[in-house]
């Protein structure tokens, strides 16, 4: 039996959530199952069709090779490339870049990008449920038991999931979510229609579990920035802020604890702190090596000249990475290759959201729309070390340019 690429970069997908924890379950550290059905499938995808089915190389292409280049070369001028090389594949976003590549060739058939949505919407019911165990229990439920380790990962104490990282979680949650409501809206079984549209209310109620600002702030961004971009979704915009609103309310009076945490999540200082901090010195090595920077993977080890006391802020931070991703690459790499980063992915996007579509790919354009701005928050707020919103991201960019490229009537006439 041959395995279609969809299945395999949607597999690797959902492992994806596990990446970095897979000693927790009992595979040897060295063993990434996650990055070799990607990388399989992207191979699978780009050398397995047919010359006419492989995608046309864009400016979105030659700024992302251009982004990957840089970063190896300054890798190796600063002795990182070693130490440093999952960091490329995964916080850098390099994996993502090889899906964006092979992404419309293997979502080109309606069942393929089926096959997405299915595994999204799966991988959803179990992120939703597991932030649910996470926070009200039992927490017995919570799978694989690694999740609930407070000395294991950050943010301890909310909705984490296998990521154990609260933001990723956040994305992983809307980006799942957005996959069920797109499921749904293709679905008219009922009781498929009615799963895929609990799995997005459980994903719903997981946004606010998370207890995570960045999401709180991109998820309702997102909603807004959706329902606005389209005439047909306008009208949808005081009904679905109301529902929003109830989901938060309902959640803060009915799970244990959950207010006082959220009231505290609100007024906390100290992460605010942290990334005044992290972006002054980045700044700082900015404005002295503006072309290169410090060298990949190196802020750490290089930055603390470049902190300085604030008269209203305390000195926190200084053994992590900025909390803004494009600060980040440009103290390490230099503004050329932030630059060329940062518009590689956007040109990606972009190109996917302006391509000619059929009209039954509106969903799938609405969802990569609020999937890019809560991604633009993590992006801007977060070092966004995990590779699943970019990778997920950029598939879905992928998945709906195909539908541009070749949509379901024309490969009909072509038949």
């Amino acid at each position: 039996m041959t395995v279609r690429p969809a299945a395999m970069l949607s597999a690797g997908i959902v492992l994806l959530s596990f990446s970095g924890s897979w000693d927790r379950l009992g595979l040897p550290a060295a063993v990434a199952p996650d990055r070799f059905l990607l990388l399989l499938g992207a191979a699978a995808a780009l050398l397995g069709r047919s010359s006419r089915a492989r995608p046309r190389l864009g400016v979105e292409h030659a700024l992302l090779a251009g982004a990957v280049a840089w970063a190896v070369l300054s890798a190796l001028a600063a002795g990182t490339l070693g130490s440093g090389a999952f960091r490329l594949l995964d916080r850098y976003g390099t994996m993502a870049f090889v899906v964006a590549l092979a992404a419309p060739v293997a979502f080109r058939d309606e069942r393929d990008r089926r096959t997405l949505l299915l595994a999204l919407t799966g991988l959803g019911g179990y992120l939703g449920l597991t932030a649910i165990f996470e926070i009200a229990g039992p927490h017995a439920l919570v799978i694989p038991r690694y999740i609930a380790d407070p000395s294991y990962g950050i943010h301890p104490g909310r909705a984490r999931g296998p990521f154990v990282e609260a933001a990723t979680n956040g994305f992983a949650l809307f980006a799942c979510g957005a996959a069920a409501l797109v499921l749904a809206a293709r679905t008219r079984a009922r009781l498929p229609r009615a799963a895929a549209i609990a799995v997005a209310l459980l994903c719903a109620l997981g946004l606010v579990l998370t207890l995570q600002r960045t999401i709180w702030i991109g998820a309702s961004a997102a909603l807004l920035v959706v329902l606005l971009s389209r005439r047909e979704l306008r009208r949808w915009l005081l009904p679905a802020t109301a529902a929003a609103a109830l989901l938060v309310l309902g959640a803060l009076a009915v799970v244990p604890g959950l207010a006082g945490r959220a009231a505290e999540r609100r007024v906390a200082q100290h992460s605010v702190w942290d990334r005044i901090n992290l972006d002054h010195a980045a700044l700082a090595m900015v404005r002295a090596r503006p072309l290169t920077g410090f060298g990949w993977d190196r802020f750490t080890a290089t930055s603390a000249p470049y902190f300085w006391q604030d008269g209203n802020v305390p000195l926190t931070a200084g053994d992590v990475i900025p909390h803004n991703a494009l600060l980040a690459n440009a103290a390490e790499l230099g503004l050329p290759a932030a630059l060329l980063w940062a518009g590689g992915i956007a040109a990606a996007v972009g190109a996917a959201l302006r391509a000619r579509r059929p009209r039954a790919a509106d969903p799938w354009r609405d969802a990569l729309l609020g999937l890019a701005v809560v991604a633009l928050a993590l992006a801007l707020f977060t070092p966004m070390l995990q590779p699943w919103p970019l990778v997920v991201l950029l598939a879905w960019a992928g998945a709906l340019r195909a539908q541009a490229l070749h949509p379901p009537a024309q490969r009909a006439v072509g038949a």
